[in-house]
């Protein structure tokens, strides 16, 4: 397999393009204005391999980083990741669809283009499945992470110690009730 050379400029700007969640990868093509084939082996590179796995774990990092630090991130992470899977399924309906039509056609270079891109788009919506099982354990770690803080604040104490010290009664504890003959829930008097 042929692959063509691409300057700095041109990879940066296919990287650009790529982190749209609105563009396909025709889209992609169109954006830095090469042919999608072109872009499919640019992509399979193995020097540009190395750039993409880079910045995808770079971005899975963020992703976590965010997702973590809060219920809303984590719900904003995976809303992103839900995108990312919708535009994923319409780029691999594009590529099948342009892999059906070069078989049709006989030709090769066009067979060979679109399942590189079939590999790419599939890879892609394996990591993003993992991500957004990642997304889902934070969300449900981020909740319970709340729940347990709304317990112990319910479970503390509302009252300042001097404030006991001093005879007001406790809200938290029960009243002592009557005794013989007294109405329950009513305080005893002393």
């Amino acid at each position: 397999m042929i692959t063509p050379a691409v300057t700095p400029n041109k990879l940066d700007s296919i990287l650009h393009a790529l982190l749209d969640p609105d563009l396909s990868y025709a889209d992609v093509a169109k954006t830095v204005g090469v042919p999608l084939n072109r872009l499919m082996l640019i992509l399979d590179a193995p020097e540009v391999q190395e750039h993409i796995q880079r910045m995808q774990r770079l971005l899975d990092q963020r992703a976590r980083l965010l997702a973590s630090s809060s219920e809303a991130a984590a719900t904003g992470a995976l809303t992103a990741l839900i995108e990312e899977v919708r535009t994923t399924r319409e780029s691999r309906a594009e590529l099948t669809k342009a892999l059906c039509e070069a078989k049709l056609s006989g030709t090769t270079a066009g067979i060979e283009y679109a399942e590189i891109g079939l590999k790419h788009v599939d890879d892609r919506f394996r990591k993003l499945t993992e991500a957004a099982r990642c997304a889902r354990a934070l969300l449900a770690q981020s909740r319970s992470r709340l729940r347990k803080d709304r317990f112990s604040e319910r479970t503390e104490p509302q009252q300042e110690p001097e404030a006991r010290a001093s005879g007001t009664p406790d809200p938290t504890e029960p009243a002592k009730t009557g005794a013989r003959g007294a109405s329950p829930g009513y305080p005893v008097r002393t």
